[in-house]
């Protein structure tokens, strides 16, 4: 027979009201009693718990460790404001037929933010029992827990339309609702009633469970549409996970869960390993993506997650809870601890400092504010024995105090449970002047992770899902501060995510007649090379672009672990103009030759070399938009929150077919002497001499414009770029060059190579 809503309904809704008894009083009494006539049930083989994260001989360690360590002491004052919220609930929330991040005019809450507005609380209501034993606790949280096996299903009713032409049966909140009951049955599986630890077993079974291994991880029921046939999104491992996580609660106690478990554990094992895929032209009961959309490896080579660290953070949680209950009841590891290693480095070089905050890199639907949830890295800091990792999460502490993502994606609970006292803490080291993730297309610049370093991190990479259409474009951390922004995200059901923040043009990048790139294709880092203070990185944007230009090469220089020199090569057939953009924060004022951006006790100066004659129009977007998900707001009220900024336009006085821009990005001290940087031309070539460490180094940058060989200032190239830094006596230090064959520098040769090469040496 086939899947129809009709059919689809009935049989959910027959499922729904199979061997669940329903507890005396309904949902409309919050302390509902659980006394009442025995319910036929099937013979189920009893198991020790808790078991799943941690078991009884665990428990006087856990109860020690918040009274030896103040990081542990944070963490379970945050379960406790958790516990208290919990307490405070004074009824059973309803239902929600809205999905995900539409909350609607009128206030009403999705499911989502029904579930972790009350049924999140259960989570440590239930930790407190099983470590305190506080019977008040465990009372509201069992009681929580039945009202939510009250509810017919645990997928929203949206996902029962024919949006993508057949019905879902699980979604990310069904897999939530099964995160929050397998919690729940392994910590208060003592306290409950046999009638409730039934109830809600059958509920995760069959309402949790079964919907998602149905519509995800078992080949012949996966649904027919794309989303389902390739594991290339965050909401896959989210849904798998959880679902396989819940199959661990009732492992060798139901006979389906064994099975259950090995379905999940094939189809997270998938989602780490996908190779990638590019949409083919589907059916159109299939079409739920378009054709020609390009989809990357979900973690690349060196452990870059495509979505960015917002979504990295809630897909691997959820793959953390699958893999360490997994482990601790098979003792077999399904996590890949080798790329949570490079996943460690990632979120290191990914992050910088804010003042006595951290924050990471807003690319793609990152939003602002963020950083690395301390759920995420306690356990990676404890499994892997990192020391910065652990630096990172104490460093996090007074983000706690932001009303910002952070606080909305951490689990007390559960960072409690996974922070290890024992792992010393350092602050990284070694930083490389061009670290790629070529993967998702991210390159990070950086000179350290202290409160005078910088951080250039350049995006060319995929545009499809939650990444937008920015490639080639950057931000700019110096001293505490961001000085060149990333658009970021506002809530994804307002027009200004699709009218502006999911633009080219809220981005630092480059428009052709006012138009930018299409989510489609992607950009991809093409070269990279680099010496102990001295790195480039070389991103191709072409593509995304579809035609509206024939060429978009972006290279960028990291010199002396100081500055920045940004090279662009772009071509185009129509006689639409480059419009150059540079998104920025803080106070602009133009001295000279150059502008000069300031905030806190940061500065940059930005100076245009090339082209010499240029329009600069100063245009308004908006700030990154800083969204409490904790607090739920309307449309109208977000937008009321949207703050104007300021943002570069500079467009050539010449139209021309063939473009080259040479951009100076200087970070230094707000109070400090602004470098000097002087324009040098001669020979068909553009170039720039910069005057650092008071003048004792003199750095030359230069730009080939026309012809295929010459130079300036006695050094000779056929490279399309170079740079050379000198030591405190002027004598040549280091050397890059960009598909060069040889360099030249006083008539004496200092590279050469059979064939143009892209490559930095120390002389």
């Amino acid at each position: 027979m086939p899947l129809t809503r009709r059919n689809f309904l009935e049989t959910l809704a027959a499922v729904a009201a199979m061997e669940i008894p329903k507890l005396p009083g309904g949902a409309d009494r919050l302390m509902a009693s659980t006394k009442g006539a025995p319910v036929a049930m099937r013979a189920w083989t009893p198991q020790e718990h808790p078991r799943l994260f941690f078991g009884r001989k665990d428990v006087e360690d856990l109860r020690a460790k918040r009274k030896a360590d103040p990081i542990a002491a944070a963490a379970w004052a945050r379960v406790e404001a958790e516990i208290e919220k919990g307490m405070a609930v004074n009824h059973f929330p309803r239902m929600s037929d809205r999905w995900e991040f539409d909350t609607g005019a009128d206030n009403q809450k999705n499911l989502g933010m029904t579930v972790s507005e009350s049924f999140n609380y259960s989570r440590s209501l239930a930790l407190s029992w099983a470590l305190d034993r506080v019977t008040a606790h465990a009372r509201k949280a069992t009681d929580l827990l039945m009202a939510l096996c009250d509810w017919d299903f645990w997928t929203s009713p949206r996902f029962f339309g024919t949006d993508y032409g057949v019905p879902w049966r699980g979604q990310i909140e069904t897999a939530g609702l099964c995160h929050l009951a397998a919690c729940g049955y392994d910590w208060l599986y003592d306290f409950m009633t046999e009638t409730e630890r039934h109830r809600l077993r059958t509920c995760l079974l069959y309402k949790g469970i079964l919907p998602i291994v149905q519509d995800y991880a078992d080949p012949l029921t996966r649904l027919p549409v794309a989303s389902h046939m390739k594991p290339y999104y965050n909401f896959w491992q989210v849904s798998v996970a959880l679902a396989g996580e819940a199959t661990m609660a009732l492992y060798r106690e139901h006979p389906l869960a064994e099975r259950y478990a090995r379905l999940c554990k094939d189809a997270s094992d998938w989602w780490f390993r996908f190779e990638g895929w590019t949409v083919p032209v589907l059916p159109k009961r299939q079409q739920d993506l378009r054709a020609g959309s390009y989809f990357p490896p979900n973690f690349d080579s060196e452990g870059g997650y495509w979505e960015g660290l917002n979504y990295m953070d809630g897909v691997l949680i959820t793959s953390f809870y699958f893999g360490e209950s997994y482990r601790r009841q098979t003792g077999v590891e399904i996590l890949p601890m080798d790329l949570m290693q490079k996943v460690a480095g990632f979120i290191l070089n990914a992050s910088f400092r804010m003042g006595d905050r951290m924050r990471g890199v807003n690319f793609s639907d990152t939003r602002a504010g963020f950083a690395t949830s301390p759920t995420l890295t306690a356990y990676l800091a404890r499994r892997l024995r990192h020391s910065g990792l652990q630096w990172f999460l104490q460093n996090c502490q007074n983000n706690f105090n932001d009303a910002s993502h952070f606080r909305y994606s951490e689990l007390p609970a559960f960072t409690y449970l996974w922070y290890d006292p024992t792992v010393k803490p350092q602050e990284p080291e070694g930083a490389v002047p061009a670290k790629v993730y070529p993967g998702m297309g991210v390159a990070v610049m950086r000179s350290g992770w202290g409160h005078d370093d910088t951080m250039l991190a350049l995006k060319c990479g995929v545009t499809a899902g939650h990444s937008h259409p920015d490639a080639n474009s950057f931000v700019l951390y110096s001293r505490d501060e961001l000085l060149l922004t990333d658009s970021g995200v506002c809530g994804y059901e307002m027009p200004e995510y699709k009218g502006y923040y999911h633009t080219t043009r809220a981005h630092s990048t480059v428009l052709v007649g006012g138009e930018g790139q299409i989510k489609r294709r992607p950009g991809k880092i093409v070269a990279q090379a680099g010496v102990p203070e001295l790195g480039f990185v070389l991103g191709d944007a072409t593509a995304p672009y579809e035609g509206r230009l024939s060429r978009f090469l972006r290279g960028t220089l990291f010199i002396g672990n100081q500055y920045y020199v940004v090279a662009d090569w772009l071509s185009k057939e129509s006689d639409a103009p480059f419009q150059w953009l540079l998104h920025y924060d803080g106070e602009m004022k133009q001295e000279d030759q150059a502008y000069v951006i300031r905030k806190g006790k940061a500065a940059l100066l930005v100076r245009m070399i090339e082209p010499k004659e240029y329009r600069l129009a100063i245009k308004q977007g908006y700030k990154t938009y800083n969204e409490d998900l904790a607090v739920v707001k309307s449309t109208r009220e977000k937008q009321r929150e949207l703050e104007r900024s300021d943002y570069f336009e500079i467009t050539p006085a010449r139209n021309e077919k063939r473009q080259r821009f040479l951009t100076v990005l200087y970070p230094f001290a707000a109070g400090g002497t602004e470098p000097v940087i002087q324009e040098v031309r001669e020979q068909g070539w553009v170039g720039v001499r910069v005057s650092r460490e008071g003048g004792r180094r003199v750095d030359l940058v230069g730009l080939r414009l026309s012809g295929s060989g010459g130079g300036l200032e006695q050094v000779e190239t056929d490279a399309p770029l170079f740079c050379l830094t000198r030591d405190e006596k002027g004598k040549p230090k280091q050397a890059m060059v960009y598909r060069g064959t040889y360099l030249k520098a006083g008539g004496k040769t200092i590279l050469a190579s059979p064939k143009p090469a892209t490559l930095a040496i120390e002389l």
